[in-house]
């Protein structure tokens, strides 16, 4: 049980840094072999480029994550009490929720078209599906961290109780 929080608090964070790691490892050997030794490895660009697209989406899992994403909270802070602003929370989160299952859905098409074809990198031999998943993954834990997040914002508006719009708990009524 603790493994599993632990997992749930760094599971993006381990991807990011295994992936930060491999890029930054393969491009330095790249650039040592081909500029210090006069030979270049071919399979160095390909790693780079696998771990680098590991490394930009489940970046963006992260921001999602910690709530560091695009968003736009200046008009509902304006406009509304912390009880409207907890139900555009729910609404912007559900939506967004829609889209990355959209993006789940259809890249994992992408995904398997690549497994079922046998695609591989020329260079390295490695199958592109492995690269090509990391979009459905982390998507997948992008919408996992939405609808956490969604729950606690759910959470929230009803602990703030059904009277008033939410900006004083205590003089709620309730």
């Amino acid at each position: 049980m603790v493994f599993l929080k632990w997992l749930d608090k760094n599971f993006e964070r381990v991807v990011v840094i295994a992936a930060t790691f491999i890029l930054l490892s393969a491009s330095f050997l790249g650039v040592m072999t081909r500029y210090v030794f006069n030979m270049s490895l071919t399979w160095t660009e390909e790693i780079s480029l696998f771990a680098l697209i590991w490394l930009a989406y489940f970046g963006a899992a992260i921001s999602v994550t910690r709530r560091r994403h695009l968003r736009i909270e200046l008009l509902p802070m304006l406009l509304l009490g912390k009880r409207g602003q907890k139900l555009v929370n729910i609404v912007a989160n559900l939506a967004f929720l829609g889209f990355a299952l959209f993006i789940v859905s259809g890249t994992l098409d992408m995904t398997l078209l690549a497994w079922r074809t046998n695609q591989v990198f020329a260079a390295t031999g490695i199958r592109r599906w492995t690269s090509i998943a990391a979009v459905p993954c982390a998507f997948l834990v992008i919408a996992l961290r939405v609808f956490q997040d969604t729950l606690r914002h759910w959470s929230e508006y009803r602990a703030m109780g059904l009277g008033g719009d939410g900006d004083d708990p205590a003089s709620v009524s309730g």
